[in-house]
């Protein structure tokens, strides 16, 4: 996953939040009169704003079940299952570390953790490494954002 990808994916994110939002402000000027709301205070709907602020303090929980070490200077920015035949996880989290210093924890969190390393291409702004271990897979993926920010993108899968 490139740095591009991720603040166009990360910015995708905001911007279905902000979309949705507006969709509800509309549905909701748009009711038909009930009387019942007559009875009690209207609350006004959630404004654009709000629905940012929220979006900004969701609280994520990296999952527990997660076959890979979450960086220790990091945030979680999403997390996502696939349960099918072929469970997998999928974890991003980004962190103000640079690329060398989060890479060099990976692949010696991996190696550690008995995974055996496979691919590895690493450069200053960029590793991506492949690893497997006891019927899983495993991808780690970090690059520099535009802003400064480290992406760390965490794949793993059953085999």
């Amino acid at each position: 996953m490139s740095a591009e990808f991720f603040e166009i994916k990360n910015g995708l994110a905001l911007n279905l939040i902000l979309l949705l939002a507006a969709i509800c402000i509309q549905g909701c000027s748009e009711q038909k009169h009930d009387s019942r709301a007559e009875d009690g205070p209207q609350r006004p709907a959630p404004s654009a704003a709000a629905a940012e602020d929220a979006y900004k303090k969701r609280s994520l929980n990296f999952p527990a079940d997660f076959p890979l070490p979450k960086y220790p200077n990091s945030e979680l920015e999403a997390s996502q299952v696939k349960l099918s035949d072929r469970p997998a996880h999928t974890v991003i989290l980004t962190s103000r570390d640079d690329v060398p210093t989060v890479s060099h924890y990976y692949f010696k969190a991996l190696k550690m953790g008995g995974w055996d390393i496979g691919k590895v291409i690493n450069n200053k702004t960029y590793m991506m490494l492949t690893a497997s271990k006891d019927g899983q897979e495993a991808n780690v993926m970090i690059s520099e954002t535009r802003t400064g920010i480290t992406a760390i993108s965490l794949y793993a899968n059953k085999k």
